[in-house]
């Protein structure tokens, strides 16, 4: 029987050392750590989860999670990791007034790039765990009205603690979901359309007078390649106005 498997891009926004990269290791990983470095440009992770909390309902969603550099001086490169997003997580550190002051400028950079008046998100108030040391910077009623104004939701999390940072990435996936829907995909025929283009890789390779690794052929270093080479197809079609991606669209390492 075929399974409901809706596919998204998730980007995860926000000024510098406000916790988007603590978060997604939360998430993916279940994992914390203080020495996080700087992203530059954007990283991407992928995860499954069931939309639905009951238990008869296997509704599940395949969540690409970019986590974008936050840095000005990154802002050439990282929205050229905004397109084809369906949603975001927008990020303030709830002990820095400043991190919530740049989150109209996040929102409406991500609208403009995307193109669309509104796209479904979730404002995030981060690093809860250190208001009873630090103070709470940010009024709660202000981040809430931000949420509300644009027909949204506020949530704060810890990444530290993990508190409320599932509940962020599922409440997103919701919102998107009832807006954009998904796609009905049959699980069977994935499995043997995967297996086909792995048999013709295998035999390419045999015929150089080669072995394949198993590494290659069940990691994502083939889906990565395809899809970098895919994205830049579509982009050259983009470039020129046309949404048909052409055999001349696609450029070779």
């Amino acid at each position: 029987m075929s399974k409901i498997i809706y596919k998204y891009k998730v980007l995860i926004l926000g000024d510098p050392a406000v916790g988007k990269t603590s978060l997604l290791q939360r998430f993916v990983k279940d994992e914390f750590k203080v020495d996080y470095q700087a992203t530059i440009g954007a990283t991407f992770l992928t995860k499954e989860i069931k939309i639905s909390e009951d238990k008869a309902d296997n509704t599940t969603a395949q969540l690409s999670l970019w986590d974008v550099g936050g840095q000005s001086r990154f802002i050439d490169l990282r929205t050229t990791f905004y397109r084809g997003a369906n949603g975001a997580l927008i990020v303030f550190d709830l002990i820095r007034e400043k991190t919530f002051e740049e989150i109209e400028v996040w929102y409406s950079e991500m609208c403009k790039t995307l193109n669309k008046e509104i796209v479904p998100f979730v404002l995030i108030g981060n690093k809860s765990d250190l208001i009873k040391s630090e103070g709470r910077k940010v009024n709660i009623n202000h981040a809430k009205k931000f949420a509300k104004d644009r027909k949204s939701l506020y949530i704060e999390t810890s990444a530290k603690t993990g508190m409320n940072v599932e509940k962020a990435f599922k409440e997103l996936t919701r919102i998107i979901a009832e807006k954009e829907g998904g796609e009905d995909v049959d699980l069977r025929k994935m499995k043997s359309e995967a297996f086909f283009i792995k048999s013709k890789i295998r035999e390419y390779i045999k015929s150089e007078g080669y072995q394949t690794s198993i590494d290659l052929i069940d990691g994502n270093v083939l889906n990565e390649i395809i899809i970098e080479i895919l994205d830049k197809a579509i982009a050259i079609a983009k470039s020129d106005g046309r949404k048909t991606v052409q055999p001349s669209d696609i450029e070779y390492f």
